[in-house]
């Protein structure tokens, strides 16, 4: 039985082929339009249209819009004030639209991420398959961990599958946190001999003006590995041998450095203090005799950790420290809560009114501490001083539990009350009910709702959520819509010869129209059977040697499909360069 380790080696190798094999085949596609220079485009005396960007004017022709788009031909055949005076006016930038106009009259390639996503808006909304197409590969071979969350909800917001998924492995093995960090170290991997001695060099640097405390630990369990030490501001530490211990820790584990404002006489581990955040690492042990093998040699004879078992490890580590921060903070009853005898001022949310004291919320939250002070001494908030009472637009069932855990730390229960709830958490700055709400989501995330709750993450700066959704999509997602065939089964058997002499799996069209598809193996996309169709709402089994696999090499495949349309000029053996072409993710099992 393969180990945890392995098993997810091997899914992470699988997703990111199938991911390449995605990216190829999208390259083949943009790469079938050959540009060709046309020496009419431009010219007044050839045109009947024009196209007004900023202070520049296009001269274009109906026709070739027409041609190229399916809106502006809807656009150019109704009586508009546009047609009847032949300009057409846009806001977007000028660079952008002459980008488009090559592509639809030349095949001119878009040039540049930052260009192609401008130039990608109007494809989509003019309907330009072609150019978004081209779009999305050049945003995809210029993607960077920098501005991979940028594009993420230019993905989402476009239904850019490849970009989505490429997005998300990117920030997914990337991402550490919102923020940049006060703190860095000089390595990122930490190796100790047989006796449980760090046998690497540690040095630290602060880069803020405050003391930094910090300490290492090891996950899988959370285990702290040494007393924390502290930075003096904007300052550098190197580390002694004899700080570091990891003995009883095993031979290869993951691990977190944990740092925060130094705090006098402060017994917390620095795990659970509020604020506190965190650095990667890894821990490996190397026996005595080795300890002259380069540090090359020996991260290559560990080539076997993959980089996905790693990124889990410390993603469950940081979520067990979250789980551990959020329930040393115990729920207790307070009988007093909402009796208007002690209460001195009132919170209003819908129908409801919540009567609460002005101490108790200001020692929660120091946003509310100022509205209050500024409510006792402005004349602008003159009414909610007279009235003692505060009218807030949200959720009264958020605005409740939000009052509950102020008052008695009850903790928020449910994915969409969290939600709600962590939203008023950020802002009234209430950072202890913001983190047992980000552990609620985490707990109760599927991937149903991970798109929606990776843009709550991105807007209220979660960092775990973030992460988890991160990984719940690059796992899981394959596409923004509802797939037009199914299969019975993703997995593929076949024997050591290379055939199925059982049959391919068992396809079922879910549409009104015929689909052609087509089996493919990945690393490098190759052909394993010529196109078959399968009629509308039918079910069809593949027969025993449709498939042939001899000389693949490759575990993982594609089945690429699209609506078959007869006498059609497409060349459906070539399914994976259909501008209309999905695909669907299968795996070969040898038997």
């Amino acid at each position: 039985m393969k180990s945890r380790l392995c098993f997810a080696e091997c899914e992470a190798l699988r997703r990111d082929r199938h991911l390449e094999t995605r990216i190829n085949a999208l390259k083949g596609k943009v790469s079938r339009n050959l540009e060709a220079p046309n020496e009419y485009f431009g010219n007044p005396e050839f045109s009947d249209f024009r196209i007004q960007a900023g202070e520049r004017t296009f001269y274009v022709t109906k026709y070739q819009l027409a041609l190229k788009s399916k809106v502006f031909a809807r656009m150019l055949m109704v009586c508009m004030k546009e047609k009847n005076e032949g300009v057409m006016r846009l806001d977007e930038d000028p660079e952008s639209v002459e980008a488009m106009l090559n592509f639809i009259y030349m095949y001119i390639r878009v040039k540049g991420g930052e260009l192609a996503k401008k130039v990608i808006h109007l494809a989509h909304r003019y309907e330009l398959d072609e150019l978004k197409d081209q779009c999305e590969f050049e945003i995809v071979k210029h993607l960077t961990a920098e501005d991979a969350e940028e594009s993420l909800f230019l993905a989402s917001q476009l239904k850019l599958s490849l970009l989505f998924l490429k997005c998300n492995q990117i920030l997914y093995f990337n991402f550490t946190h919102f923020e940049e960090n006060s703190i860095s170290c000089s390595t990122d991997q930490i190796w100790f001999d047989d006796y449980g001695f760090c046998y690497t060099s540690l040095e630290f640097t602060n880069h803020t003006n405050t003391r930094i405390s910090f300490a290492i630990y090891s996950c899988d369990p959370l285990t702290q590995r040494m007393w924390f030490q502290v930075i003096e501001p904007a300052a550098k530490m190197t580390l002694s041998d004899a700080a570091l211990r990891y003995i009883n820790c095993p031979a290869r584990t993951m691990g977190l450095i944990y740092y925060g404002p130094y705090v006098e006489n402060c017994y917390v581990p620095l795990h659970l203090r509020p604020g506190s955040r965190f650095l990667s690492l890894e821990i490996a042990s190397i026996p005595l005799c080795v300890r002259c093998i380069s540090t090359t040699e020996r991260m290559s004879s560990c080539s076997s950790n993959c980089i996905m078992s790693t990124r889990q490890k410390q993603l469950e580590a940081q979520i067990k420290a979250l789980k551990e921060k959020v329930n040393s903070i115990p729920e207790v009853p307070n009988e007093y809560f909402g009796n208007p005898v002690f209460s001195n001022f009132q919170i209003q949310s819908g129908n409801k009114t919540f009567y609460v004291t002005k101490y108790q919320m200001a020692l929660r939250s120091k946003v509310f501490a100022k509205m209050f002070m500024k409510i006792f001494y402005l004349p602008l908030y003159m009414k909610e001083k007279n009235e003692g009472v505060m009218k807030l637009d949200d959720d009264p069932k958020a605005v409740e539990a939000m009052l509950r855990f102020i008052y008695m730390n009850t903790k928020v229960k449910g994915n969409e009350l969290a939600r709600k709830v962590v939203r008023l958490a950020h802002c009234y700055e209430i950072n202890e009910l913001k983190d047992q709400c980000e552990l609620e989501i985490l707990e109760s995330l599927t991937v149903k709702d991970a798109e929606e709750s990776w843009i709550l993450a991105s807007q209220l700066k979660l960092p775990l959520v973030f992460l988890k959704c991160n990984e719940f999509l690059y796992q899981n997602f394959d596409g923004f819509e509802e797939h037009l065939i199914s299969l019975n089964s993703k997995e593929i058997s076949v024997s050591y010869d290379g055939y199925d002499y059982n049959g391919g799996p068992t396809i079922t069209n879910h549409s009104e129209m015929s689909i052609a598809f087509k089996i493919y193996s990945c690393d490098p996309l190759t052909s394993r059977m010529a196109f078959q169709l399968i009629g509308p709402s039918k079910v069809l089994k593949l027969p025993p040697n449709t498939l042939e696999y001899s000389s693949c090499p490759s575990t993982s495949g594609m089945l690429y499909y699209a609506p078959y349309v007869k006498d059609s000029s497409a060349n459906y053996n070539q399914l994976h360069l259909l501008p209309n072409a999905r695909s669907i993710t299968v795996f070969f099992r040898r038997r």
